[in-house]
């Protein structure tokens, strides 16, 4: 049934609550899993400042800490019969999870949903929601818990 999946994640707990679901349905399925995770750049932050130097050696750090991260999921989550692959991306959060999704071929993202409600999610919005308005391909919302 699906072949490829994605996993985007965010570096917090709470976004990894989606790999277990993840991992089920890919080895029920034979599927490969991609994990992802988005780098923000500074511009979309803050676009008024420049800084340059600074700013370039704070990309570094953040793409490198983004790769090691997902490597460290890699080798946790991997079996022989499961390969994960990951990938780190610029830009905007929920675009460049649909981009990577359609470039990768996906079939399933599994991510999951921080569950803000009310003014918080009217002011940082729901990257999930976006993701499932803009995917080419199936979604599941996995809603993230806080645990104690």
């Amino acid at each position: 049934m699906f072949k490829k999946m994605m996993v985007p994640l965010d570096g917090s707990q709470l976004a990894e609550q989606a790999i277990p679901p993840a991992v089920t349905i890919a080895q029920a399925t034979n599927a490969e899993l991609v994990f992802m995770r988005v780098v923000v750049p500074l511009e979309v932050i803050a676009p008024f400042i420049e800084i340059q130097p600074a700013y370039d050696t704070a990309l570094n750090r953040q793409e490198a800490e983004s790769r090691d991260y997902l490597e460290q999921l890699r080798q946790k989550w991997q079996t022989p019969d499961m390969p994960i692959h990951i990938e780190t991306r610029m830009g905007m959060v929920a675009e460049t999870i649909v981009d990577c999704a359609a470039e990768h071929g996906v079939d399933l993202i599994v991510i999951c949903s921080h569950g803000r409600t009310g003014l918080t999610r009217w002011v940082y919005g729901s990257v999930a929601e976006k993701v499932v308005r803009g995917a080419q391909c199936d979604t599941l919302i996995v809603r993230g818990r806080l645990r104690d």
